[in-house]
């Protein structure tokens, strides 16, 4: 809490209402907060108030500001411009600050005979020949990717001369991915125009590369050497379909920026694919942490990213993943900045949605590479949830499948994942027992309906208990104030209450924590984030209005012919995992594990009716005393294998002797 809180409060209040920029400072008077407001008294005072609304970051902020600046503008725009040069100035703690750590990259040829191609950052003393520098280590890396591809370079670690002829080629020259040196299967000539063939395709691009290798085609050709003019022709032939495999990442508009990002727990990571010509010309993705909401950071990156860029660098069309604060605002910003006007778009369908969806899983990637694998299924949740149009990732995912073989033994099994891991403690099976044997909707009706059930009947009694626990502190209270009749007896008697009244808390405390262990195993107390169903959308509606009541959202998981996850099934439509990998691996994950606990318990039915029919052959022996070898023993084999003093242990010795005479 801010002590200095009413202070600010008041010199707050005494603002104009005109636009301009406050600078918030801590006691040492290092700005730590930059904003812009239209009005400033209404902006700044609101820091100031007691709020439950109020964000995280705010509250955090607020509680180190000891005094604010501010500064009066002629309009909200030039608020805007000042609060962007100023965050630049100062880099408070609390404002997004966008680092752009991209060095110059090189590439490397080395000092071999037998020379290799490589992306290095910077240049060494050790005799190779770089070339550059390129300002986009992605452009020059898929370059050269591609260049190793069309020329069938090796890339392994082999180091030539020294491992020729030392070993069988890998798969790659199989599969036409290699020219294969380690087998001696091309010569040193060959191998030079291989790596001259692509330093001219990295250098001067596709055209001047099929330019060069055209002419030793036809001088090939015209000595008779028809095996070099073929290999050739080959190069020609795989950079002209390079040429096409591009246009799978072709925009509709001539030039325009991409731009994603993921979220996770205080850190935003932003993704931006820059398109020129219709063709993706650059990719980077920038790292930064703040308590911002989604909206406010989106407004913030995209100013501190176009504030230095030159007029050619800033697109017609920048496309964006959701909402941003202060839209209108931001375009005349940027718009002053290129000289033309430029349009901020949220695609919601088509290819420009699809090219979104690329930049979001690259977001949600290196956001789960920056945080750490453990984070990876929060990255994948965050995903998944904006595919599905949830507020907030679902911590707690329950899944659901029926089993049954040919409408028999009718079973369900509940699977629950915690932050994307399996809590395999809060499992539960389910034997169907509406008899609908076979009718998957009616059987998944029945379950929901008895999972909500015992939701229900969980929180009433704890309510009850409660209650009880009241009446109880109620009734000691009372019978403290009965007992207060002299001053030693009251002693004594109070030091009894305390003793009593501490046994009584410990003794609650235990029953409490042991109350919390069995419902948590039961996975029943709480209602989970998101509910998911092995099917599609006649699945989905069977158990669609149940679910509806409780406001959980629930979707289908649909598979292909193959019986693997395919796609999500919602209300009235099909959302395929195209392009969505990390939340495609997630839901592959939660529906194979229920489909294998499911599948299980099923199996396990079956082989307990199977021994329990064997059983009941012998004379004496029901289904209720078959249950009970099948509990103590678990196989029949160890039942075969028991003696009639173990099997006395759990059934009359005249039962036991007839089991073990039946067996022996």
């Amino acid at each position: 809490m801010n002590e200095r809180l009413d202070f600010l409060n008041k010199k707050a209040n005494n603002l104009p209402e005109l636009p301009g920029v406050y600078l918030m400072k801590n006691s040492s008077g290092k700005i730590i907060y930059i904003g812009k407001a239209k009005k400033l008294k209404s902006r700044v005072s609101s820091y100031f108030r007691n709020s439950s609304d109020m964000q995280i970051k705010v509250i955090k902020m607020v509680s180190n500001v000891y005094d604010f600046d501010y500064i009066i503008c002629d309009s909200e725009y030039e608020a805007l411009c000042l609060e962007c040069s100023q965050i630049k100035l100062h880099t408070p703690k609390y404002n997004i600050l966008l680092k752009d750590d991209k060095g110059y990259s090189y590439l490397k040829i080395s000092n071999s005979t037998w020379p290799t191609l490589s992306v290095v950052f910077q240049k060494e003393n050790d005799g190779a020949t770089y070339i550059g520098p390129y300002y986009s280590n992605y452009v020059i890396k898929s370059a050269l990717e591609e260049a190793i591809k069309i020329f069938k370079i090796p890339d392994c670690k082999k180091n030539f001369p020294k491992d020729l002829n030392k070993s069988r080629p890998c798969l790659n020259y199989h599969i036409g991915r290699c020219m294969a040196p380690c087998g001696r299967h091309i010569s040193h000539e060959e191998y030079m125009a291989a790596i001259n063939g692509a330093l001219s395709f990295i250098k001067g691009g596709k055209n001047e590369a099929v330019k060069i290798l055209k002419n030793k085609m036809e001088k090939a050709s015209e000595n008779l050497q028809f095996e070099i003019a073929a290999k050739y022709r080959d190069q020609i032939v795989a950079l002209n379909k390079s040429n096409e495999k591009q246009k799978v990442v072709f925009s509709k508009n001539k030039e325009q920026d991409i731009i994603a990002v993921s979220y996770l727990n205080g850190t935003f990571c932003f993704a931006v694919f820059n398109y020129k010509n219709h063709n993706l010309s650059d990719y980077n993705h920038y790292t930064v942490n703040s308590e911002e909401d989604i909206a406010e950071a989106r407004k913030s990156f995209l100013i501190q990213y176009y504030q230095d860029k030159s007029k050619s660098d800033i697109p017609s069309f920048i496309l964006l993943d959701g909402e941003i604060n202060d839209k209108e605002l931001l375009q005349e910003f940027i718009l002053n900045q290129k000289g033309k006007n430029v349009k901020i778009l949220i695609p919601q369908k088509g290819t420009q949605n699809e090219l979104i969806k690329m930049a979001s899983i690259n977001a949600s990637e290196n956001l789960a590479k920056y945080k750490g694998k453990e984070n990876k299924n929060a990255a994948s949740l965050t995903e998944l949830a904006k595919l599905l149009g949830l507020k907030n990732s679902p911590a707690i995912i329950e899944a659901y499948d029926i089993s049954h073989l040919g409408g028999e033994n009718a079973v369900a099994g509940m699977t629950v994942f915690k932050n994307g891991v399996p809590a395999k403690y809060a499992y539960k099976r389910f034997l169907i027992k509406s008899g609908a044997d076979g009718d998957d909707y009616a059987s998944l009706r029945e379950v929901l309906t008895r999972r909500f059930n015992e939701y229900e009947k969980e929180n009433f009694a704890e309510s009850e208990n409660i209650n009880k626990n009241l009446k109880k502190s109620l009734n000691l209270i009372i019978k403290e104030n009965q007992t207060e009749i002299k001053e030693k007896a009251k002693a004594k008697e109070n030091a009894k209450e305390n003793t009593k009244e501490n046994t009584t808390s410990e003794t609650a405390s235990k029953v409490t924590e042991a109350n919390d262990r069995k419902t948590e195993k039961l996975g029943f107390k709480t209602l989970p984030d998101l509910i998911l169903i092995d099917g599609g959308t006649g699945q989905l509606s069977a158990v669609e209005s149940i679910c509806r009541k409780y406001n959980v959202p629930v979707f289908g998981m649909v598979k292909n012919s193959k019986h693997k996850t395919r796609a999500i099934a919602a209300k009235g439509s099909v959302i395929e995992f195209k392009a969505n990998k990390s939340a495609y691996e997630l839901i592959f994950k939660i529906q194979e594990e229920t489909h294998r606990f499911a599948i299980s318990y099923q199996r396990s039915l079956r082989l307990k009716k199977g021994i329990t029919s064997e059983l009941t052959k012998i004379e004496g022996i029901g289904p209720k005393r078959a249950n009970s070898l099948i509990k103590a023993f678990k196989t029949i084999e160890n039942i075969k294998k028991a003696n009639i003093e173990e099997l006395a242990k759990v059934l009359p010795k005249k039962e036991a002797e007839n089991i073990y005479n039946f067996f022996n």
